[in-house]
This record gives structure tokens, C-alpha cells and sequence, in this order.
């Protein structure tokens, strides 16, 4: 008989064995559990008249006509199981099982699998319950230090050889698939929705080590078109913060880099939404230089305007930056190293400070 467990307990076994969410497509592209696989009991147009069978029918009538739909699928979703288990290396025939509430769903693919030979866990409370952890994990008290620093000073590049040292580091925009600027999509796939956001920033901090610092970029509450956990921001952006101080000029060649094998129409149509921003005569400027191929003057341009905006935003964040760091190349493996001491010169001598509660 399946075992019903809680979402500690679900995650806890799913280390060991596949994550199948019963799910219609349609619910599984807005969020679902990350690592999960959907196996849907129903396809959208199929859930829709079940629940519009509940609505004007009652439950009866709604149970037969899914037995009807899924009646000759049975084989095919006991053999999308069976495969995507031997994908995995072991044939364990154990799986865990979710989908929406916990019920009726899960439950039917559940008796499906023990009748095909399967060991099955569900998650008590369905996805609904994963989505009330993912909350719970934000509220955590984290140790956060900030990487703060005008646009193009490398914070990105920064985090990731702070991981490399052995840093818990949290990458925001990669998560997002977005750069935080009016350019940030350019080059990148599409972003997450928010909820699939949340449901991959929390299963990533859930692996961290809450007594260690973690390393974040110095974001806005908006990434693009996602928008950063509200119980996480608010820990963030009023949490110790070392400001990284670089040239303008070496700013702008890391840019180019960035930027530089992007496609110009794409650049240039960013510069437009910017238009009235960065005013007319400095977006023909910059649309001018781009069109010519001299992507570190446009860039050095557009900084200009960014500088800006990024010091109006900082003058109205609580956060008092706690340390300066100034370099001519933060791309040189030794800065890196320099941000973690001062990291714990900052946070001695007894630690950094939990922002949450």
C-alpha cells in the first residue's frame, strides 16, 4: 500500500527515486517541484470537464467520466513510469508520487503503479504542500552578504569564483535567465514564471548550510519580469553589503564582452525602451556607435546612464554598505579571495548578523 508522507519526508526519499507529478501539463508548466517528471492523469481539456463534471454533477459522475478518459491510457502512464524509472539507472520499481491536493489523482496512479509492481510515497497535500514549504524557506534566517557594486563590475563572475573557493553563492539572475537591465533578456531563454522561480530559488537554498554566510548580487526586488520572494528580499536588502569599486573603463570592457556577440537589432531595440530615460540625442548616440560596431563606446555611454539609476536605487535601500573594495580587474582570482576575507573580518567576532526573525 502506498505510504503517505509529509514534504520532509517526500524530499528525504526522493533522493533515492524519481519524483512523478500526475499533474495536467498546463498546471506543471506553471510551477512544479524542480527535478520532477510529469506524467499527467489528465491533459487540460481533460481536467477542465472533470472538474466541470464535479461542479454541475457531484463526484460520482465526475469519477466516471475520468475513468473513462484514462480507462485505455492506464498501460501508457504505468509505462511512461516504468521507463523514466529505468532511466535512472537502478529499476528500483520505487517512486514518489504527487499531484495537486494530495487526492484523488495521486491516489488512482498510485493503486496503478502497486498493481504494476511499484513501491509508492505521496507527498500528504500535494503540490499545495510544497508550495507552503517554499514559503517556509524564504522566512528562514539566512546570513547573507551583499555584493554591491555599479553595473558591469563583474558581481556575477564574482559569485560564481566565490563558489569555486567553497562560497555558498546564490546566483538571482541566472535563476531568472535575466541580467536585471533593459538588456538583460538579450542572449538568454525565456524566464521561469514566478512560481517556477520560487519553487528553484527555494530548493536551492534548502541545500545550503544555514550557518554559513551565503553570497548574493545586489538585486532589485523585479529581475526582468520575476519578482524576488518578498520574505528573501527583505532580508537582502538591508543585510552587510561590500560595495566592489571598478574603473569605468575595465566596467565597459566586461560589458562588451558580455554584450558583444549579441545580435546589434536586439541591442539597439533595448535602447529604445530606454529612449526617453537616457534621452534622445544619447540613445541616437549609442544606437550610432552599436550600428558601427564599437560596442565598448556605446557601452561606456549606457554605464553613464546606469551609474545613475544604480545610485538613486542605492540612496533609497535601508542597507548602510559595510565595506569598499577597489579593483582594477575583478576578474584576477586573488580578488575573489580578498572578498572572503573581508567577509570575515566583517562578520567577527561573532558572525554575521541573521536578518530574518
Amino acid at each position: 500500500m502506498a505510504q503517505s508522507v509529509d514534504i520532509n519526508g517526500f524530499l528525504l526519499r526522493s533522493q533515492l527515486c524519481a519524483t512523478i507529478d500526475v499533474r495536467s501539463p498546463g498546471e506543471f508548466a506553471i510551477g512544479h517541484i524542480p527535478g520532477a517528471i510529469n506524467v499527467p492523469l489528465f491533459n487540460d481539456a481533460e481536467r477542465t470537464a472533470v472538474g466541470t463534471a464535479f461542479k454541475k454533477s457531484g463526484r460520482d459522475e465526475a469519477v466516471l467520466l475520468g475513468l473513462e478518459l484514462v480507462g485505455p491510457r492506464m498501460r501508457e502512464i504505468a509505462g511512461a513510469v516504468q521507463q523514466i524509472d529505468r532511466a535512472g539507472g537502478t529499476e528500483s520499481k520505487s517512486v514518489c508520487l504527487h499531484c495537486w491536493r494530495g487526492g484523488m489523482r495521486s491516489q488512482s496512479v498510485a493503486w496503478l503503479l502497486e498493481m504494476a509492481g511499484f513501491q509508492v510515497t505521496l507527498l500528504e497535500g500535494g503540490y499545495k504542500s510544497w508550495r507552503q514549504y517554499v514559503r517556509t524557506v524564504f522566512a528562514r534566517p539566512w546570513e547573507i552578504v551583499v555584493l554591491s557594486g555599479l553595473t558591469g563590475a563583474g558581481k556575477t563572475l564574482l559569485l560564481h569564483r566565490l563558489g569555486e573557493l567553497g562560497e555558498q553563492a546564490v546566483d538571482l539572475e541566472q535563476m531568472a535567465n535575466h541580467r536585471g537591465s533593459a538588456f538583460g533578456g538579450l542572449g538568454l531563454p525565456d524566464q521561469p514564471t514566478v512560481e517556477q522561480f520560487e519553487n528553484c530559488l527555494a530548493s536551492e537554498l534548502a541545500q545550503l548550510d544555514p550557518s554559513r554566510r551565503i553570497w548574493v548580487e545586489d538585486e532589485g526586488r523585479r529581475i526582468g519580469r520575476i519578482q524576488v520572494p518578498v520574505e528573501f528580499y527583505d532580508q537582502y536588502r538591508i543585510a552587510p553589503a561590500i560595495y566592489v569599486d571598478v574603473p569605468l573603463a575595465k566596467r565597459a570592457e566586461l560589458l562588451a564582452e558580455v554584450y558583444g556577440t549579441l545580435d546589434v537589432d536586439g541591442i539597439v531595440q533595448s535602447i529604445e525602451n530606454i529612449r526617453k530615460r537616457l534621452g534622445g540625442q544619447h540613445a541616437n548616440e549609442a544606437i550610432r556607435l552599436i550600428r558601427g560596431g564599437n560596442i565598448a563606446a556605446c557601452t561606456e555611454l549606457l554605464l553613464e546612464y546606469y551609474d545613475r539609476t544604480y545610485l538613486v536605487s542605492k540612496s533609497r535601500m535601508p542597507r548602510t554598505v559595510t565595506h569598499e573594495l577597489a579593483t582594477d580587474d575583478p576578474t584576477d582570482p586573488d580578488f575573489a579571495m580578498e572578498l572572503v576575507r573581508t567577509a570575515e573580518q566583517l562578520c567577527q567576532p561573532t558572525g554575521c548578523a541573521k536578518t530574518g526573525s
